[in-house]
């Protein structure tokens, strides 16, 4: 497989592990309903992008109205903020969830009742202080079940950018110069990033 000649590197390369487990979720799990629950950012971004590209109807779950736009031109077809009662009108709505977000305080109760008969949540994040915030009377409510996906091998690594290079699928990025490390590292924490930091060499080769 070859990728376009007008892809640049920086494009292709950075972060390729983070990708093939969304990857993995997706192609492994998509229906006519794909959603992803977060902060629009990093991973959870690819997700969609995979998601829409699949032929997926992706609705985007996150904490605030701040990235919607943003989802939708990514291909989202709808957006919901997690605020108190979102998930009252969505019962049996959905057929997967795949949680991006690396955080123990997700509204995980909510997010399973939207699940319909039998699905599944996939976590892609894989957040450091375990979860304890999960009923097992929500889980026998719909028979919905938790599922993490593995990190993606060479062929499905292969496939990935092969869909990629078919559906001109590309990551938004900022490229910053090595020497603006600290910038990019800062845009992270602050939760600025839209949606990947790349940097580029630029030091000077010794002579």
């Amino acid at each position: 497989m070859v990728l376009p000649s007008t892809r640049r590197l920086c494009e292709t390369a950075p972060d390729r592990a983070r990708r093939s487990v969304s990857w993995v979720s997706v192609d492994c799990e998509c229906s006519l309903t794909f959603v992803r629950e977060s902060e629009l950012t990093r991973r959870g971004h690819y997700a969609v992008l995979f998601g829409t590209a699949l032929g997926a109807e992706v609705t985007v779950f996150s904490r605030s109205d701040a990235k919607k736009e943003d989802a939708l031109k990514m291909g989202a077809k709808r957006f919901v903020a997690t605020t108190e009662g979102f998930a009252k009108d969505l019962a049996l709505e959905f057929d997967l969830i795949i949680v991006t977000a690396s955080s123990s305080r997700l509204p995980l109760d909510e997010l399973l009742s939207t699940l319909y008969v039998n699905q599944k949540l996939v976590f892609v994040g894989m957040p450091e202080e375990g979860l304890s915030n999960v009923k097992s009377q929500t889980l026998s409510g719909n028979g919905a079940s938790l599922a993490s996906s593995h990190l993606g091998n060479k062929q499905e690594a292969i496939e990935m950018l092969k869909l990629a290079a078919d559906k001109k699928i590309e990551p938004w990025i900022n490229v910053l110069q090595m020497k603006d490390a600290a910038k990019a590292i800062k845009a992270v924490e602050d939760n600025s990033v839209r949606y990947r930091s790349i940097l580029i060499q630029d030091i000077e080769p010794v002579k």
